[in-house]
């Protein structure tokens, strides 16, 4: 900026605007932040698909091979995944 005797004064700036950019940058970070947890949460579920097994092994299905119960989480992570795909647009 120049001052009133035609010297430009160094550290004279104004302070920066907050902008349009910036607002839709802090949109899209909390976007993805609440997509992470999301992500995470759901993961929780199919961690836990070999104690879901063990327990149909051994109350539910045990008339059973270990294989053809296996296809249960398999089954789930799938339709998790494609629920994702299907949902994630809307």
């Amino acid at each position: 900026m120049k001052s009133d005797s035609g010297r430009i004064e160094i550290g004279a700036l104004p302070p920066p605007l907050e902008t349009d950019a910036v607002q839709e940058s802090r949109g899209a970070w909390l976007l993805f932040l609440g997509a992470s947890f999301t992500y995470v949460s759901t993961w929780g579920l199919l961690s836990s698909c070999r104690t879901y097994q063990s327990y149909y092994e051994t109350k539910l299905l045990h008339d059973k091979s270990t294989n053809a119960i296996a296809w249960i989480g398999t089954a789930e992570a799938l339709l998790l995944i494609l629920g994702g795909v299907v949902t994630g647009p809307i």
